[in-house]
Formats: C-alpha cells, sequence, structure tokens
C-alpha cells in the first residue's frame, strides 16, 4: 500500500524529497484514524491503513479514483457523499442529509457530523471530520477527510464512570475496615487477658481434681485443657492479629497517598505491605512467587502508601496476565552502583499486546476492558513514581511475560539516559534493548528502521541513537546525515554499529562530530563500556 501512496503523491508532488516523502507517509500510515486525502481534481491521493481496517477497501481500489466513481464502494457510502459535498461545498447537500452536520467556525469550509456507518458485519457511531485544503495564497489543492469511532469515547466515559465508582468503593472500604477495627481492638485486648488469667486459674483447676475423678469444663476434661487451652488462645490471638493486618491493608489502600508527602520509609517494607494483600490473590492462582529483597536498602522519601499502591498495582497485573498452570512472579530490590535503587517485578505470562504497549502508561489504556479493567493502574502509578523523582521501563514479550522495572533515586546519582536503539533485526534489537535495561538505569526505545528511526526522534529525544549501518529504504548513514543537518539535534551522540570495517561511508561517519562506530562481532561487555564511554563525554 505505501508503494501505491507514494506513487500517487510521486506525480505532481516535485518539490518533496525522497525522504520528506518517506517521512510523511510513514506518519499517515502509523496514525491510527481513518485519514484520506483527495486533491484538486476530486482524485484520491491518501488512504491510510486505518481506512482500509474501518471500512475494508485496500489503498490499492482508491487511489487515483475520483470521487464521482461509485464502483466497489458501499451503495451506503454516506462519508463518499459527505466528501464529495465538502469538495463542492455544497452546504445545501449536507445540512439535507446529516440532520446533527455544523460547520467548523475556526476552518473556512470545514463541517463535522455524525453517521451510524456499516463496517463489516457491524454499524458503528462515527464522527465525519471534512476540510478543504489550501495554500498559502488561499489556492484550493483538495480536501482532507477523517473518521473517527465515537466507541472509544463511550469506553472512555464508561472508564471514568468505573473511576468514579472505584473512588466510592474506596471510601466505603475505609469506612467498613474502621468500624471493623473496634470490635477487632476489643479482641486484641482481651485475649492477652484471658492468656493471664488462664495462667492463674489453671492450678485452681488442677487442684480440684481428685485422683480417680473426672470433672470437665464445657464438655471438656482438665487434662485436655491443660495440654491445649495455651495453644487455642494463641490461635486465637493469630487470627485477630491477622484481621487487624488486613484491615490495617485495606486502610492504607483506600487512603489515597500524597506523593509530595515527604518521610522516609523503606521500599522493602512498602513491598512487603503490598505483598500482604495481594497473597491471597496469588495463592488463589496456584501462582509462585519469588521475593528477592536486598538488605540494607537506603531509605526513600516519600509516601509509603503511595508506593505500596503501586507495587500492588504491578503485582495484580502480572497475576491477571499469566494465563497458564505455571504461573510465577519474581520481585527483587536492589541498589545499583549509579545511584538508584530498584524494583523488579517480573512474571511468564502472556505479555502485553504490543498494539497498545507504546501507550501503556497512558490513562484508559488497557487489554482488560472485559474484565473490569480500567486502565487507570499503570498510569496512577507512573505519575506517583515521576513524583518521588524516578522513572517506570518495562520489557515484554508475546506469550514469554513482562517485566516492569521502577527506578528511584537515591543519594549522588547520574541521569537516567534515553537511549534509540535502531536496527531492522528484531533479534539483535532485543538484544541490545535488553542488555541495556538490565546493566544500565537508562529508558530505551526501539525503532526498526531509519525512516521509524526518524519519526521517533519528532517524540523522542534520546541522549544516544545506536544504530546499525546497513538497513533497507534508508540506511545508517542516511540517518546520521539527517541528524547532522538538524540544529536540534547537534548535540546527540551516536553509536554506529556495522560489520564492515573497510566500508566506504565509514569515512564520513568517521568526520561526524559526537559520532562513534562499533564493529561486529562484539561482547556485552564491549558494548556496554563503548556506551558509558560515549555518554561521559
Amino acid at each position: 500500500m505505501l508503494d501505491e501512496q507514494e506513487k500517487s503523491m510521486q506525480a505532481d508532488s516535485p518539490l518533496l524529497d525522497r525522504q520528506t516523502e518517506f517521512l510523511l507517509h510513514w506518519a499517515m500510515e502509523a496514525v491510527p484514524v481513518p485519514i484520506m486525502i483527495v486533491d484538486a481534481t476530486a482524485t484520491f491521493r491518501c488512504w491510510n491503513r486505518a481506512c482500509e481496517r474501518m471500512l475494508g477497501i485496500g489503498a490499492e481500489h482508491v487511489l487515483r479514483r475520483s470521487i464521482e466513481e461509485r464502483e466497489g464502494f458501499n451503495v451506503h457510502a454516506l462519508w463518499l457523499d459527505y466528501l464529495r459535498w465538502v469538495f463542492y461545498d455544497d452546504r445545501k447537500s449536507i445540512q439535507a442529509h446529516f440532520e446533527n452536520a455544523q460547520p467548523v467556525k475556526s476552518v473556512p469550509g470545514a463541517w463535522q457530523a455524525t453517521i451510524q456507518l456499516p463496517c463489516g458485519d457491524d454499524i458503528r457511531d462515527v464522527e465525519l471530520y471534512a476540510a478543504p485544503i489550501r495554500n498559502g495564497s488561499g489556492e484550493f489543492l483538495g480536501v482532507f477527510q477523517t473518521i473517527r469511532d465515537l466507541r472509544e469515547r463511550k469506553k472512555l466515559i464508561d472508564q471514568l464512570l468505573h473511576a468514579q465508582k472505584m473512588e466510592t468503593l474506596g471510601t466505603l472500604v475505609a469506612g467498613v475496615a474502621h468500624e471493623i477495627n473496634n470490635p477487632v481492638n476489643l479482641l486484641l485486648y482481651n485475649i492477652p487477658l484471658f492468656e493471664k488469667l488462664w495462667q492463674d486459674v489453671l492450678p485452681v483447676l488442677a487442684g480440684r481434681v481428685l485422683p480417680g475423678e473426672t470433672h470437665r469444663y464445657a464438655g471438656l476434661p482438665v487434662a485436655f485443657l491443660q495440654e491445649n487451652m495455651p495453644a487455642l488462645l494463641s490461635d486465637m490471638k493469630f487470627a485477630v492479629e491477622r484481621i487487624a493486618r488486613i484491615v490495617s491493608g485495606l486502610k492504607s489502600y483506600s487512603r489515597f497517598g500524597d506523593p509530595s508527602e515527604k518521610k522516609p520509609f523503606s521500599l522493602n517494607e512498602a513491598v512487603e505491605n503490598a505483598l500482604r494483600l495481594a497473597q491471597t490473590t496469588i495463592r488463589g492462582r496456584r501462582i509462585v512467587s519469588r521475593v528477592e529483597l536486598a538488605d540494607d536498602l537506603p531509605p526513600l522519601v516519600g509516601s509509603l502508601h503511595s508506593i505500596e499502591q503501586v507495587v500492588l498495582n504491578l503485582i495484580v497485573n502480572a497475576v491477571q496476565a499469566i494465563d497458564h498452570s505455571q504461573g510465577r512472579i519474581d520481585i527483587r530490590t536492589d541498589v545499583r552502583s549509579d545511584g538508584y535503587m530498584v524494583l523488579t517485578v517480573a512474571d511468564n505470562g502472556k505479555g502485553i499486546d504490543p498494539s497498545i504497549a507504546p501507550r501503556i502508561f497512558d490513562p484508559f489504556v488497557t487489554d482488560k476492558q472485559d474484565k473490569g479493567g480500567t486502565g487507570l493502574g499503570l498510569s496512577v502509578s507512573y505519575n506517583i513514581v515521576r513524583a518521588h523523582g524516578g522513572t517506570v521501563r518495562f520489557r515484554s514479550q508475546p506469550s514469554a511475560g513482562t517485566m516492569f522495572q521502577v527506578l528511584f533515586p537515591v543519594g549522588e546519582r547520574k541521569p537516567i539516559r534515553r537511549i534509540l536503539v535502531v536496527d531492522d533485526d528484531p533479534l539483535i534489537r532485543d538484544l541490545l534493548s535488553d542488555v541495556l535495561i538490565s546493566n544500565r538505569s537508562c529508558t530505551v526505545e526501539e525503532a526498526a528502521s531509519g525512516i521509524e528511526a526518524c519519526i521517533r526522534l519528532g517524540a523522542f529525544h534520546p541522549d544516544l541513537l545506536v544504530i546499525d549501518l546497513f538497513m533497507p529504504e534508508m540506511n545508517g548513514l542516511e540517518v546520521c546525515r539527517i541528524i547532522r543537518n538538524d540544529p536540534e539535534f547537534r548535540e546527540l551522540r551516536i553509536l554506529v554499529i556495522t560489520g564492515h570495517s573497510s566500508h566506504a561511508s565509514l569515512d564520513e561517519i568517521r568526520r561526524m562530530q559526537r559520532t562513534d562506530v562499533l564493529f561486529k562481532p562484539f561482547d556485552i561487555q564491549e558494548f556496554l563500556k563503548k556506551v558509558d564511554k560515549i555518554l561521559s563525554e
């Protein structure tokens, strides 16, 4: 489809260079909203993948066709009529066929309306937005139209309502926990009294039993009471203390911790409290949990209750991700030499859906809607950690599991570096990313091509770009040229990786500032030393 789009746009776009065209096409394809563009001759010039998915029509059947042609389109293709009427500025037809159509005041000639659109076997409520495209001189160049699925809006509203219910539930839980606390405290006060009382009463009872006689109290012989009453009282005390711990945990979790609270606490304490709350869930799923908490962790300064919430969210997510009988969750804490304390929660579950992985920390992003998931847990956790000066990162593989790491700054520390790894080989790309995440306190993002790397640089500003030299469409040298010609990335450091030590392009790369080369094959330590050296310069 990309080739079709390129041919369509190249015909009348001599001012666009090849690289710019690539970037525009990739950007258009990455947008999850259906986008279509017709030029001044009423000919389709853009039809992205989202259009194909929603309308079920491939770009090869649309591009370079006129909007007047209906063959191959649904007879009730109101979106096509809408596009045509906006193209011809036919206000009467728009208002006659779309009762809710409204002109967009901020854009002359633009309209928006909602319709029910047949999509395969489904009928969806969608919003149509179409606007004329004009150049700086006001010359008409064509029309741009989007189709937005309103189910997502409804989903967001439902999730907001659910979030409000959860907040109300938290208030109710706090109230119920408070009410339970009163009788529990009474039992905690009285059981030690009964233990002391029993120690005083036992000799009296034993002295009243003559040889050969069998006295019973509450139907139990004195010998049985002598042997078992201390254990019975001890079991009662243990059970009541367990209730008290559960109630305390519920009160702590229902109370929204203030991330701005500044009190020293132990990360291990937060982990242990969260584990106590999650233990029933873990055991109920027969999941094996392995906990390794480092000794002598330096204290964190902040809100203990907020960090408990973060840990509990990560553990519950790990439990919910496991859909088999060999479930395992690993929980670790440790301190690294670069001045960061690290909490790791890893599972061997199904992994994160790749389609939502880039947005996993956004509110309401979840793949568990059918199980009541709100998509708020990770978003809230991320903001709590950020409020404590830390960061959250993750690695996930479908059907292999997910690892979340929470990094908190302690004492003297180096900044958390941002690294973009670019390689068309997914095995090499994943290997380098895993090595960096496992051994250095850094945030890593990936790109599978030079074009994708350029697009990522628009939103992700790394400290280091690790890029393979030879890739299809746009190679590492071309990416380096673009970066070095952009003043915004003048300080960006680049590490080019290649197995061709004598290639002609290396001379040009070596002449570039803040650019280094690493030759394959190399071992992990060599790679890490090279990264450390570049980032320390």
